[in-house]
């Protein structure tokens, strides 16, 4: 209480304007010390909660960000390559299946062996056909256990001739330009007397049935 009174003497002492000075001064002090612990600490941590608030809104945009990539991801097939590389694969497995029955209707049938034989024979004009045997059908895929079951079987057929080189030339040129499928196998040619020669040929076709050509 003493040292109010004597606080309360000096203020009464000093001039009018002292007195408003001193005034202001108490008051700017009050001011400053109130912000200082009670509106400074409150924009501190205004300021921290806006920065956490923008950290948060930041990582919020991520997160969608990934969802939204995670939702058009569970849009598309995740099989959609294989089914296209699949559906690529059947086609051409389609197409060769194709082109191999294509290429097997080109073959000759043991039905239309006889045909052949006697196209051979008008060929062979004045050559004198000496023998002609069939050879045992064998399935050319048998030793193929992936693809045993193909029916595709080789058919062979042995002729022999005699006749003049000339005739011989002349029936084995006329032979190549036949339309049939004919591939040679075994070609033997021997003079005898000249100018008599003996032609074996061995010559086989293709064929998707496994029936002994009939000749």
């Amino acid at each position: 209480m003493q040292a109010w009174d004597t606080y309360s003497d000096k203020f009464d002492a000093l001039s009018g304007r002292e007195k408003w000075l001193a005034l202001l001064v108490g008051i700017v002090i009050t001011i400053m010390v109130g912000f200082t612990y009670g509106i400074e600490p409150l924009m501190k941590d205004n300021t921290k909660l806006k920065t956490q608030i923008s950290a948060n809104q930041t990582q919020i945009k991520s997160l969608e960000m990934q969802l939204k990539i995670y939702q058009e991801a569970l849009q598309v097939d995740p099989n959609a390559e294989y089914n296209a590389q699949l559906a690529q694969l059947k086609q051409r497995m389609s197409s060769l299946e194709q082109q191999f029955a294509d290429e097997l209707s080109e073959l000759i049938s043991p039905q239309a062996m006889p045909s052949l034989m006697n196209e051979v024979l008008s060929l062979s004009g004045a050559l004198s056909l000496e023998s002609m045997q069939s050879i045992q059908p064998v399935n050319i895929f048998a030793d193929k256990p992936d693809m045993k079951d193909i029916a595709l079987y080789q058919h062979g057929i042995q002729l022999t001739f005699t006749g003049s080189f000339a005739q011989i030339q002349s029936f084995l040129a006329e032979l190549e330009a036949t339309q049939w499928q004919v591939y040679w196998r075994t070609m033997q040619y021997d003079v005898d007397a000249y100018p008599e020669a003996t032609l074996m040929i061995e010559f086989y076709t293709l064929s998707a049935e496994k029936e002994l050509l009939r000749v």
